[in-house]
């Protein structure tokens, strides 16, 4: 390791660096505007081109004039003139600027090197846990969560550009919505959160939805629809619990697909003990997993053992695991179901997963299901769906014991035909299910 570092420099620019900052000294108005989300002090190679690039930033964002006079200012009452190299190193940081119209260009060039230095950064540090005889897999999982924020600002650095259209542009161009995963219910990237009380058994019914779109049928109007890629997640149930849930599903699945399905279709990830998605450890083993499975469809849960709660508040947490699970919905385009609790409710208060509110606002669709009788249930929203489907709102669920020795004869749960009163929307009807989706 010593030998290929010997003797060689990081990658920088130091052109391109004091280009900038010239810029910035010349018409900071446009040249910080245009750059504000593009790099950072720490961007920069030379701790003076950070000291400056700092105090700049700093005068501009609090509406302060940025010139010569005002940026030795701000680094002399902070006693990093010196450091900075003085007045003389300033002027001459105009004189070395080519053009300022062309800042944005150098800032692509700074950020090119500096993500450079993380990357080599990383790598070093890969190999320096590895001589130390750290454990492989937790040195593994560090390394790759770390390379794909790295890869995710690479993938970002160039600012807001590529993402700026005429309106008339963007409404005129043909955008096509996300392909059904189940038609009329569910569209890759969706994102749905079932709550409920335990007495409800929604682990249930949400793997008959599963498992349903695995084999290629749709879960309530058994329909064939095209087969879907799945991964079911559980970091709850003991083994046992599983097996007594899954054996009459697959059971019926076969029954219901004859002729057979791709079982390679139904993929399973089984941790009892629970994954903390704000780790990097965590995170790197489930970046692993979707992309071996590459599924379409993923169904995880609970909630609460996703993330383990070592202090700060249900906000920090709430804003971590979605901004992570976000991030993996955007790369692998799974729609997205998600299991959790609920607390206790009066008869009039509307039910709510149970945590921080963010919860409440994230997910396309929110559905409480609540129990009318033994064998009747409602699903209700918590939040109103941004989304146009066909989720079925009464439904009824059999009473057969779960893992008994016997053949089921039926799926637990279907649509509730008898169920009194009005449905919420007309949608809804057993007639009109799937219709949405074309099927």
């Amino acid at each position: 390791m010593s030998d290929f570092t010997a003797n060689r420099q990081p990658p920088h620019s130091d052109d391109a660096e004091r280009a900038l900052l010239g810029a910035i000294l010349m018409t900071p108005r446009q040249v910080l505007r245009e750059i504000r989300y593009v790099l950072g002090p720490q961007d920069f190679y030379t701790v003076r081109h950070q000291t400056i690039f700092a105090a700049a930033t700093v005068l501009g964002a609090d509406g302060g004039a940025v010139d010569i006079s005002t940026v030795a200012e701000r680094l002399k009452a902070d006693q990093q003139l010196g450091l900075a190299g003085g007045n003389e190193y300033l002027i001459d940081l105009m004189a070395s600027t080519p053009a300022a119209t062309n800042a944005t260009a150098y800032a692509d060039i700074i950020v090119k090197h500096s993500l450079a230095r993380r990357t080599i950064a990383v790598g070093l540090g890969i190999a320096e846990r590895g001589y130390n005889l750290d454990d492989p897999g937790e040195i593994a999982a560090a390394g790759q969560v770390d390379l794909g924020f790295i890869n995710t600002e690479a993938a970002t650095s160039s600012g807001a550009d590529a993402n700026l259209h005429r309106m008339e542009d963007f409404v005129a161009a043909d955008h096509k919505p996300p392909p059904w995963v189940i038609p009329g219910m569910f569209r890759q990237r969706w994102r749905h959160i079932l709550i409920a009380p335990e007495v409800a058994v929604k682990t249930v019914l949400m793997r008959q939805i599963v498992v349903c779109a695995a084999a290629g049928v749709h879960p309530f109007t058994m329909k064939r629809i095209p087969a879907q890629k799945v991964l079911i997640i559980d970091v709850e149930n003991p083994s046992d619990a599983v097996v007594d849930t899954m054996r009459p599903l697959m059971f019926m699945a076969n029954k219901t697909v004859p002729e057979g399905w791709n079982k390679d279709n139904l993929m399973f990830w089984h941790y009892e003990r629970g994954v903390n998605l704000r780790s990097r450890v965590g995170q790197a083993q489930f970046i692993d997993l979707f992309e071996k499975v590459r599924p379409n469809l993923v169904l995880m849960g609970p909630l609460y053992k996703l993330s383990r709660r070592g202090g700060g508040d249900f906000e920090q947490e709430a804003n971590e695991v979605q901004d992570f699970l976000d991030q993996m919905r955007a790369e692998f385009s799974f729609a997205l179901m998600i299991e959790h609790h609920m607390p206790s409710v009066r008869d009039d208060k509307k039910p709510k997963p149970k945590g921080s509110a963010l919860w409440q606002h994230w997910p396309e669709m929110g559905h409480a299901l609540m129990k009318q009788s033994p064998t009747q249930f409602r699903l209700m929203r918590w939040r109103d769906d941004r989304v146009r489907n066909t989720m079925p709102w009464n439904l009824a669920r059999d009473m057969e014991p779960l893992g008994s020795n016997q053949e089921p004869s039926r799926w637990p749960w279907r649509i509730d035909t008898q169920f009194p009163a009005e449905t919420e929307i007309a949608e809804t009807s057993t007639a009109n299910i799937g219709k949405l989706g074309g099927f």
